[in-house]
């Protein structure tokens, strides 16, 4: 036999014996698609399974953002095309995001043209025949799918006739519930619109809070709606638009940071994963934190906010005076531009941070975050409490969690002086209450994971692939309860229609 024909015949049976998973992830955020890349990676550094990641950007960042070694892709370049004309979508990061709180008004003109964000990557799966024919004739066994980048992801797995699962990179209650089969009492768990924990909650809040969920179900119904009558000429539009149904919900959440809530057997946190990373700490910033004379450091990171190097100048001055007040510590300041004159001795700034490996360095005291769940549970792990400034979305009740817990303080966009920096530092500084409570669940954290080593995201997400057709009975009856008989409305209308009756 010729060595050509080994190599066919050996690449044969590798790819019988392989599992080909396809990927989808978020078109706009990264530490999204981070994590799913990761979990995708354990999967295929067991050897067993073969990925390819399919894509529909929105920002130049994930259009760039490079794929794993090993995974193949299918990019979907129609969404981009759109998004490069939208002008709203670099303002999300640029320095508006830092002037004021987000209002109802800035959020219904960031949907202004979005519509095509979300129908583009249907039309390519369904009509575009390359990527139609790798859907249908690669034979995915699964598919990973974040549920935070629309529809159209589920659709494509769909059209491709093959199963998938849903990895949240954060918690939205109302969607994994939506998913995993469990109630989400609107009255009590918090949604994003209310950021508020459910003891603190008054009339007001919980009536606020149930028409935020209730908004979230509208928005889910109206996107199968409306991409249902787009593509109404397709023989099983109402198959394929269906929402997302019930599948197995994987969270990068844990129980102990969250607040308890009505849950199922189909939603399985992988938030207590060990969060070490393999990237080296650069000798300019070990040089830097390791001075002796050094209390401590203090890492300075917001993300997307100051990756494209927009911070407000204004905003840049109040952090620098308030970090020059603490001449004792070492700031870590991830920004790309910063001007010269607001320089000093213990500011060391730099675009970019190995940030698991700096919060668990020995000299690592506090935190200052935007509180994307990537980096409070990266701080959780590594027992460093936190300031939060959150900018959008889920980072405000993370933030909110970790306030409630204990483990750090809020700071919001509008509190933002020289002072109240300085403030909320010293506090964390001198309150050890902060560092006990966060070092405290970092050891539940760690406990856990010696416990559950064997059952980390790879480990379920195989199990799911073995027992793929069995898992129905693990999504609750009330999974497929409308709103009034979830609610019991129904049986209220029979008391009432009743009562009248025999009045």
């Amino acid at each position: 036999m010729s060595i050509a024909s080994l190599i066919v015949l050996i690449v044969a049976i590798h790819s019988v014996h392989s599992v080909h998973l396809l990927v989808g992830s978020h078109s706009m955020s990264l530490s999204h698609v981070k994590l799913t890349f990761d979990v995708a990676e354990d999967m295929q550094n067991t050897g067993r399974h073969i990925v390819t990641e399919i894509r529909w950007p929105v920002m130049k960042v994930i259009a760039d953002y490079p794929a794993r070694k090993g995974f193949r892709s299918l990019l979907l370049n129609k969404t981009y095309e759109h998004a490069s004309k939208l002008d709203f979508l670099p303002a999300m990061i640029d320095d508006s995001g830092w002037k004021k709180d987000d209002g109802i008004v800035d959020i219904l003109k960031m949907f202004k043209g979005a519509w095509p964000l979300l129908s583009l990557p249907c039309e390519e799966a369904l009509e575009a025949e390359k990527v139609a024919r790798n859907l249908t004739s690669e034979g995915y066994n699964l598919g990973i799918l974040d549920p935070f980048s629309g529809l159209c992801g589920a659709v494509a797995m769909r059209s491709g006739k093959f199963p998938f699962v849903v990895l949240s990179p954060l918690v939205e209650p109302f969607t994994l519930g939506l998913v995993a089969g469990f109630p989400v009492p609107y009255s009590y768990v918090m949604s994003l619109t209310v950021a508020k924990a459910d003891h603190e909650m008054n009339l007001i809040d919980r009536s606020a809070n149930v028409l935020g969920h209730s908004f979230f179900r509208f928005f889910m119904w109206l996107q199968s709606y409306l991409l249902a009558k787009q593509f109404a000429d397709k023989s099983d539009a109402a198959e394929l638009f269906k929402g997302f149904g019930n599948t197995m919900v994987f969270t990068n959440s844990h129980r102990f940071l969250e607040w308890p809530i009505p849950t199922s057997l189909a939603r399985i946190d992988i938030g207590h994963r060990d969060t070490h990373g393999e990237d080296k700490i650069p000798k300019e910033i070990l040089d830097f934190i390791e001075d002796e004379q050094s209390l401590g450091t203090i890492i300075f990171s917001m993300s997307t906010y100051t990756s494209s190097g927009k911070m407000p100048e204004e905003v840049m001055s109040m952090f620098a005076a308030a970090f020059a007040k603490f001449s004792e510590y070492r700031f870590i300041w991830r920004i790309h531009d910063f001007p010269s004159e607001l320089k000093a001795k213990n500011i060391h700034t730099v675009k970019w941070i190995p940030q698991t490996e700096l919060l668990n360095h020995k000299k690592t005291v506090l935190l200052i975050t935007h509180g994307g769940q990537n980096s409070v549970l990266e701080a959780i792990n590594a027992g460093v409490p936190m300031i939060g400034i959150p900018m959008m979305g889920d980072q405000h009740p993370n933030i909110e969690r970790v306030r409630t817990r204990i483990l750090g303080l809020r700071l919001t966009k509008s509190e933002l002086t020289e002072e109240n920096i300085a403030k909320k530092i010293q506090e964390l500084l001198q309150n050890q209450i902060y560092t006990t409570n966060a070092k405290k669940l970092a050891s539940m954290l760690s406990t856990e994971r010696s416990f559950l080593s064997h059952t980390n995201s790879t480990w379920w997400l195989e199990y799911t692939l073995r027992h793929v057709n069995q898992l129905g009975w693990i999504i609750p009856k009330g999974a497929d309860q409308g709103y009034l008989v979830h609610f019991g409305f129904d049986i209220l209308g029979v008391f009432f229609l009743c009562s009248l009756l025999l009045s």
